[in-house]
């Protein structure tokens, strides 16, 4: 296993361990919730082990995805790419959506009590959509457009290798994540949405 799908495997775990630390008492949103934080030692660890995390591992899963999008499209051009990136990211994301999501949101709710065919059919009725998880999958399309057209492919700007930003460049960037990330949060706090994302944490991104 090369480095980068070692780091991966290793992020991925963390989101696992991450969900689930919101089931069992810290604070963020989830389908299912066995024990709410109720201000205990207990929940203040794992809500210190979840905003740790927040502050860095989705920055780095987009970091990733973003390191193999250039030669993507070198390979493929940018309308295959495009086309691609809407079979593997934007199928997954209506299905779950669609269908999944509603599933999964019943499912949670027989622990209150509550019929799960009754609760499933009355999501789908009331055109329920949840992409859940995907909103991951649905952030990488919008960054999938956006890298097309900055790469210069649609706008016609030749294409130019980028070196890799000075300390100073970095620190900059530094300020500028934290300040936009500030404003934003301003009109979207923290677990509010807008078109299914917590763009608050969009800057990180």
């Amino acid at each position: 296993m090369n480095r980068i799908a070692l780091v991966k495997a290793a992020v991925t775990l963390l989101v696992v361990f991450h969900h689930t630390a919101i089931t069992y008492g810290a604070i963020g949103g989830w389908f299912y919730v066995e024990r709410p934080n109720d201000g205990s030692w207990s929940s203040w660890v794992l809500v210190f082990f979840c905003t740790l995390n927040q502050a860095w591992f989705m920055g780095l899963f987009f970091l990733l995805a973003g390191r193999f999008t250039p030669g993507s499209i070198e390979r493929k051009g940018p309308g295959a790419f495009l086309r691609d990136r809407a079979l593997r990211l934007g199928l997954p994301w209506l299905v779950f959506g669609a269908v999944l999501g509603p599933v999964t949101i019943a499912m949670a709710q027989t622990a209150r009590g509550r019929a799960f065919g009754d609760t499933l059919l009355r999501l789908w009725q009331s055109g329920t959509f949840e992409p859940g998880p995907l909103w991951f999958a649905q952030a990488l399309m919008l960054f999938s457009v956006v890298a097309v057209l900055a790469r210069g492919r649609i706008v016609g700007a030749p294409a130019r290798p980028l070196a890799f930003p000075s300390d100073h460049a970095l620190l900059l960037a530094a300020l500028a994540v934290g300040l936009t990330g500030f404003l934003l949060r301003l009109v979207w706090p923290v677990g509010s949405t807008f078109a299914f994302l917590q763009l608050g944490y969009f800057p990180a991104y």
